[in-house]
C-alpha cells in the first residue's frame, strides 16, 4: 500500500511539470503553422497580381494589397530565393521584378505549376542564386549561375 502512495505523489509533479514544458512549444508551433499559412496565402496574392495581371512594380503591388512597401519587398524577394518566382529579380533602381526570359513562359509555368510541384521527375530549368559581388559586395541574384553585377559590371 506504501508504494502505490509514492507512485502517485511521483506522477502529479511529472504531470505539472510536462505541462509547464511542453504547451509552450505547441503554442509556438501552432503560432508558426499559422504564419506559414498566412505567408503561402500572400504568395498565391502575389503571383496572382504579377502572372494574372501583368504588376511589376513593388509599390503598386504594395497598394493593391494593402501591405506595407517593405513587407511587400520582403516577402516577393523571399519568395525568389525560394525559387518560387523562377528566374526573377528585383531590380533595385526601379524597384521592379524583372524575369530574365519572356514573360508567357513563366505565365505558362505559372499556370503548370501544380504539375510542377506535384511530379518529381520534373525540374525547373533556370535556379536563381544569390551571391555577392566580389567586387563591389552587392547581393545579386543569378539565373543559371552566371551574369554581370547590375552596379558596378563585374562578370560573376
Amino acid at each position: 500500500m506504501g508504494n502505490k502512495k509514492r507512485s502517485s505523489l511521483y506522477s502529479t509533479p511529472f504531470i505539472i511539470l510536462c505541462f509547464l514544458f511542453c504547451w509552450p512549444i505547441s503554442v509556438i508551433l501552432i503560432i508558426a503553422r499559422i504564419q506559414e499559412s498566412k505567408k503561402e496565402d500572400n504568395y498565391t496574392l502575389y503571383k496572382d497580381l504579377i502572372f494574372r495581371k501583368g504588376m511589376r512594380n513593388l509599390s503598386e503591388i504594395s497598394a493593391e494589397t494593402g501591405r506595407l512597401y517593405l513587407i511587400v519587398k520582403y516577402e516577393i524577394q523571399e519568395m525568389i530565393n525560394r525559387g518560387i518566382l523562377v528566374g526573377a529579380y528585383i531590380d533595385k533602381a526601379s524597384e521592379t521584378i524583372v524575369f530574365t526570359a519572356p514573360q508567357k513562359e513563366f505565365q505558362e509555368a505559372y499556370q503548370d505549376e501544380e504539375i510542377l510541384t506535384s511530379s518529381p521527375d520534373i525540374q525547373p530549368s533556370a535556379t536563381p542564386t544569390q551571391t555577392r559581388c566580389p567586387n563591389c559586395g552587392a547581393s545579386q541574384t543569378l539565373i543559371n549561375g552566371n551574369g554581370e553585377c547590375e552596379y558596378c559590371g563585374t562578370p560573376l
